[in-house]
């Protein structure tokens, strides 16, 4: 774009800016720091500007550095390995005016795990990682304030992360499962007859094709799923392990007849109900059962039992 600063002009240093002690004092970074600890990093501290679509750093590099947005944007970017070589980037987080970035210069594994690129033109407040550790160690009371909200950001960036994951997959989800349902529609429609005789040996082949089609719409439902591992309170409730594992044993003996696995169901109608998520302990039960079916041998058997003591229900 015309007037856009090329990456290897950006960066342009201030020598001092006109009121550090000011910005340190309004971010929430430093809000518990004394006069004296704020005196002391903004002495260590310069201004840089970039311009909008300049990158500040990568992901995976080492930090060096930590910033303070004093104008305009930054955006958090991660990496997604889609399929066996295609790689996207996602956006987990906007930075704005007094937000703090690069915080894995402060942590004793400084590798930045996004990268930080600017929507806007932007003018950052820079700290060297060596200076404000050798603060920190002169003042551990520092130190420890300065790591406390370190743990917040992370912990607020980490959610952040996570729900932009959990939207990505959610749309990857129902772009990859439209097309599998007209797949099972269709090996229905050929089974059935309607549009030609097949042979048994073709039905068997079909219909094993689409027990595959409906295992990988469960492994995407597993993958959204792992997106969103956050339970709530009122995700708990009682439920039958008995009706829970019966479910599961339904689902997995289409593939079990085909492998000629035998399963014996042994548990009883006389089992406690349990105290738990159903949607959780069900994904649970039939990713053990479809491993005990894929991974047995031709012929082979399962047997399910559970013991109940004074606490729980052990399947």
């Amino acid at each position: 774009m015309p007037g856009r600063k090329r990456k290897s002009d950006v960066g342009e240093k201030v020598s001092m800016i006109s009121n550090p002690k000011e910005v340190l004092k309004s971010s929430r970074m430093f809000w518990q720091l004394s006069s004296v600890q704020i005196d002391k990093l903004a002495k260590v501290c310069h201004e840089e500007t970039y311009a909008a679509g300049a990158t500040i750093f990568n992901e995976g590099e080492p930090a060096t550095r930590f910033f303070i947005v004093l104008e305009g944007r930054v955006a958090l970017e991660m990496e997604l390995l889609i399929g066996a070589h295609a790689r996207r980037r996602i956006t987990t987080d906007v930075l704005k005016v007094s937000d703090l970035f690069g915080w894995p210069a402060l942590t004793d594994s400084p590798v930045h795990v996004n990268s930080a690129v600017c929507i806007d033109d932007t003018r950052l407040l820079v700290f060297d990682r060596d200076a404000v550790r050798k603060i920190c160690n002169e003042d551990m009371t520092l130190n420890c304030a300065l790591s406390n909200q370190v743990i917040n950001i992370v912990a607020q960036r980490f959610s952040n992360a996570a729900e932009t994951l959990a939207r990505v997959l959610a749309v990857a989800s129902h772009d990859l499962k439209a097309p599998l349902a007209t797949i099972q529609s269709c090996i229905d429609l050929v089974c059935t007859g309607i549009v030609g005789e097949i042979s048994e040996k073709q039905r068997e082949m079909l219909t094993g094709a689409k027990q595959r089609a409906s295992d990988l719409i469960k492994t995407i439902n597993n993958l959204i799923g792992i997106s969103q591992l956050q339970i709530r309170k009122d995700d708990f409730t009682s439920l039958s392990i008995y009706n829970l594992v019966q479910n599961s044993v339904g689902d997995i003996m289409g593939l079990a007849l085909r492998k000629h696995v035998t399963i014996d169901n042994q548990l009883t109608t006389t089992l406690p109900d349990v105290i738990g998520s159903y949607t959780r302990l069900r994904m649970v039960m039939d990713n053990l059962l479809s491993n005990a079916v894929k991974y047995n041998i031709d012929g082979g058997s399962i047997t399910i039992s559970a013991k109940q003591s004074e606490n729980f229900v052990q399947v």
